[in-house]
């Protein structure tokens, strides 16, 4: 790498999606920095220092773009630090390239998505059995914020149901994730993006007292154990050891408050390939067009607005201005799976 990229992350310790992004750059070795957020709003760093109006975390600047969703977080970082490439570096990485795995004859990036959207069903189903009498549900910032989610009563179902979905989930780790017998869902010696896509939320949930007993108040009431599922939690363990072996001065890293991060990002010149806009494609955007950028299942009361600058079938680009910056600007990517994007109208004119 002649020039290597700049990457600055942004969350919090705790939060569970972040740890996915967390771990690939640390279990690869990828230098980067990072800047650490209140876990509710308001986060200035992203909006009045960037314009970032995007409320989830991790969000992660690359050079002069910045990046939102760890599923997109994760494909671009692979794009920019290659296996090829840090193995030339003579870079320990301690994830194994999951194209030179194979899946028993299945498409590997077919594989990767299945998993992501189990995990993600784990992480509903967790989020229903949370005990509640968890220190965080009863801080009335974070129930002002988050509250429609998290609060007690707020998820559907009982906890029963949610217990035997549970179940479900794990029993598929038991039985098809590590069948045979395999160390790591992609095999091999080593883990992949496919095992971190998956650990994310049982590592979250079981460390949770109590969350997977029937009755969150009697610790001997638990159904999921390592007694039950013997190999899913050897699974968690061994990846767990994993991220502790790491040499000592590749766990401490480099800390930037808001105004260093700011500063990095704009001074970056290097940017991502133009991704286009596709004028084939059905919402009938133009570039250029004031748009809004929001998850489809929450977080939209806090859409993302910016000029469009890229548009292509899995990925939306926005151009959007940095505030009290004179004009400075940088590019915020999002995924198309699971965003929605619709054109906004300006001022004293509508966008048609």
């Amino acid at each position: 790498m002649s020039e290597r990229p700049n990457v600055i992350l942004y969350h919090y310790p705790f939060s569970p999606y972040a740890r996915k992004v967390f771990w690939y750059l640390r279990l690869r070795s990828i230098p980067f920095t990072q800047c650490i957020q209140p876990p509710i709003l308001p986060r200035p760093d992203l909006s009045t220092k960037l314009g970032i109006t995007y409320r989830r975390i991790p969000v992660c600047a690359i050079d002069k773009d910045i990046y939102c969703d760890t599923s997109l977080i994760l494909k671009e970082l692979g794009k920019r630090f290659p296996f090829c490439i840090t193995k030339t570096c003579g870079v320990k990485d301690l994830l194994a390239d999951a194209s030179e795995l194979g899946a028993g004859g299945a498409n590997v990036g077919v594989v990767i998505e299945l998993v992501e959207n189990w995990a993600n069903e784990v992480f509903v189903v967790a989020g229903r059995l949370l005990p509640g009498n968890l220190p965080l549900l009863k801080d009335e910032k974070f129930l002002k914020d988050r509250g429609r989610y998290w609060a007690p009563g707020a998820m559907s179902g009982t906890r029963e149901e949610a217990l035997a979905s549970m179940r479900r989930l794990f029993h598929a780790v038991e039985t098809i994730f590590l069948g045979g017998g395999k160390k790591w869902i992609l095999s091999g010696d080593k883990p992949t993006v496919a095992d971190l896509m998956a650990i994310w939320p049982l590592d979250w949930v079981t460390t949770i007292p109590n969350a997977l007993s029937l009755d969150p108040t009697i610790p001997t009431a638990a159904l999921i154990t390592p007694t039950t599922y013997p190999l899913t939690f050897a699974w968690i363990s061994r990846f767990q050891s994993l991220c502790k072996s790491l040499p000592p001065g590749k766990t401490i890293v480099p800390t930037l408050t808001g105004q260093e991060a700011k500063e990095n990002i704009l001074a970056a010149t290097a940017m991502a390939s133009e991704l286009g806009v596709d004028e084939d494609d059905p919402l009938g955007l133009k570039k250029g067009e004031m748009v809004e950028v929001v998850p489809t299942d929450s977080g939209v009361l806090n859409p993302q607005r910016g000029r469009l600058l890229g548009l292509g079938i899995g990925e939306v680009v926005l151009e959007v201005d940095v505030p009290n910056t004179g004009g400075k600007v940088v590019r915020v990517h999002f995924p198309r799976r699971n965003y929605r994007i619709t054109r906004v109208e300006v001022e004293g004119k509508a966008n048609l």
